[in-house]
């Protein structure tokens, strides 16, 4: 556990996988110590980037993204934000093999 209870159960939650979080996530401890509940995960990432979820709801929200690592999450996302980038016009490019 990176994170106190404490701030965990203060935040709106986000993960990536909630069946994966309950078991082995950053909320895992908090959860089986009855500090935070299941119900108070507000969704998985999945549904943020659908647009059926907010993200955050306001400037003041403390959100946290909790990820156990589902590696076809991250390649989704790392392909969103590439075509972002070349739309814009930014970024490096960067020969890995």
């Amino acid at each position: 556990q990176e994170l106190e209870s404490a701030l965990t159960a203060s935040a709106r939650i986000i993960v990536d996988d909630p069946a994966q979080a309950f078991h082995s996530g950053e909320v895992n401890v908090p959860l089986h110590d009855g500090v935070l509940l299941e119900s108070a995960i507000a969704g998985g990432l999945g549904d943020v980037l659908a647009g059926r979820l907010i993200g955050r709801n306001s400037l003041d929200e403390i959100t946290l993204f909790d990820s156990t690592g589902l590696a076809v999450q991250d390649l989704a996302v790392a392909r969103i934000v590439v075509a972002r980038a070349r739309e814009l016009g930014v970024g490096v490019a960067l020969q890995l093999v």
